[in-house]
């Protein structure tokens, strides 16, 4: 059984272009299944649409795959300035970023600064840059079961958040 926050609904941050390599497709499947277990839990999207969905918006092919029960949890607030980004960083509970690849993974970086516990797929350097289970969690590419269980254990444990983020920064 999940505990909320009286003060706001919980908030997962993903930052990054919206195309395939990045992994927003990934984060979507995942969303109704920690919906189902944490309904008072909001996603936020930041960052440059493409035009990589057969010609067309990803932003608009990643909303059509959103059920329409979950879409008024789901926020795609586009490109936002540097200011507004980290006032998302600070606000956020978790930052995710499910990447199929990335040759390091700065955006983790930046997200463990603001002492978040971070989510990431074990490719490329990003398995450098988070400890598994120490400032972060490791799920493997392209899963989106093992993606929406890592979100929902760190929402379910606010002192394993807490500890990681601490970690995360350290």
């Amino acid at each position: 059984k999940l505990i909320y926050s009286n003060k706001r609904p919980y908030k997962i941050l993903f930052v990054g272009r919206l195309e395939d390599r990045k992994g927003p497709q990934v984060l979507v499947k995942a969303i109704p299944l920690v919906l189902k277990k944490a309904p008072d839990t909001e996603f936020v999207f930041i960052g440059r649409d493409t035009f990589q969905c057969n010609g067309n918006s990803y932003k608009e092919c990643l909303i059509r795959n959103i059920p329409a029960e979950y879409a008024e949890k789901v926020k795609f607030l586009g490109h936002v300035d540097n200011r507004d980004l980290a006032e998302h960083f600070k606000s956020c509970d978790i930052f995710t970023a499910p990447s199929l690849y990335e040759s390091f993974g700065l955006i983790y970086i930046e997200a463990m600064s603001y002492a978040k516990p971070v989510i990431g797929c074990a490719v490329g350097g990003v398995p450098e840059v988070i400890k598994d289970g120490e400032t972060g969690i490791l799920v493997p590419p392209g899963d989106h079961v093992s993606l929406a269980n890592a979100i929902i254990s760190l929402l379910d444990n606010e002192n394993k958040r807490r500890e990681m983020g601490f970690m995360a920064r350290e």
